[in-house]
């Protein structure tokens, strides 16, 4: 039970520090934040959709 307790205090302080941090991730992205930014969701495909989640919610 402590190791569950554990797990989920560690996962909810990196998803704070992500959020803390304007979204970064560690994973590269194919689209850079000005292309996405230039594009409504409705204009985007599932790929770009993905790739520009830091930058935009279109989900």
């Amino acid at each position: 039970m402590e190791n569950k307790i554990a797990s989920l205090e560690y996962r909810i302080a990196r998803l704070e520090y992500l959020l803390a941090n304007e979204k970064k991730f560690k994973k590269p992205r194919k689209w850079d934040k000005k292309h996405c930014l230039s594009k409504t969701c409705d204009e985007m495909g599932f790929s770009e959709k993905a790739s520009c989640r830091p930058y935009k919610n279109c989900y």
